[in-house]
């Protein structure tokens, strides 16, 4: 609650007869902002109503949406810039050529933030006005020629979306022929896989560019799941 003033007043000068939206992961905070207090505390009822005041004299419309922690990846970039951040490997643009050339270059990617992103085109996991879209999954794929690099807990989602969808979709997968979806990945693929052999310099944080310390223990491969207009 006390983050939440500071910004608040951090960025007054810009925020007067404005509407704020607040997105946070912390559910009790949003709660007594969106209700204007509580009764479980009495500090924290009392900080809420502090800020709704400010924003009342100040001619601000707050309001909040929750986002959970994992999802928002911009503030673990910002608060978190020398640890890892383990759904956060980027591939770098140079590594990325030579499958652009053996295929084709995508129009955009699926699962990026603005930090990320290795295509002018993305979707983010939450509000970004530089982003194409928010929320991939909620997005229709249909038509779109475009790369996914997903976190690997995210591939069944993935391949069931493309299996309804039919996209052109160059999508970036560990080779684990043991993992429950791998067959399906297989059985999906139009031609055979890329391997993209990638060093420590190629796959990294995006923003402070630590390397993953064994890239070689995921393998990372390129499959074309092609769709009616890709052509191959």
């Amino acid at each position: 609650m006390e983050a939440v003033r500071l910004a608040l007043l951090h960025f007054a000068p810009h925020l007067r007869d404005k509407s704020v939206l607040l997105h946070g992961d912390n559910t009790v905070c949003l709660a007594y902002l969106k209700n204007q207090g509580g009764t479980h505390s009495t500090p924290l009822s009392l900080k809420a109503e502090q800020i709704l005041i400010w924003c009342f004299h100040h001619n601000i419309l707050l309001s909040v949406q929750f986002i959970l922690g994992k999802l928002n990846s911009l503030a673990d970039l910002l608060s978190r810039r020398d640890q890892i951040l383990p759904t956060e490997w980027t591939i770098s643009h140079k590594a990325l050529r030579p499958l652009w050339a053996h295929w084709l270059t995508p129009l955009v990617d699926l699962f990026a933030t603005k930090y990320s992103k290795r295509l002018p085109l993305y979707m983010s996991p939450f509000h970004d006005p530089m982003a194409f879209g928010k929320d991939t999954f909620a997005l229709p794929w249909s038509g779109l020629h475009a790369y996914a690099y997903p976190p690997t807990a995210l591939l069944p989602r993935v391949l069931a979306k493309y299996a309804q969808e039919r996209p052109t979709l160059i999508l970036v997968a560990p080779f684990w022929p043991k993992a429950a979806w791998f067959p399906e990945l297989a059985a999906l693929s139009h031609a055979p896989p890329f391997d993209l052999n990638l060093d420590s310099v190629s796959l990294l944080q995006p923003r402070s560019g630590i390397p993953h310390p064994a890239p070689e223990s995921l393998r990372l491969t390129a499959w074309l799941l092609c769709g009616p207009s890709c052509g191959h």
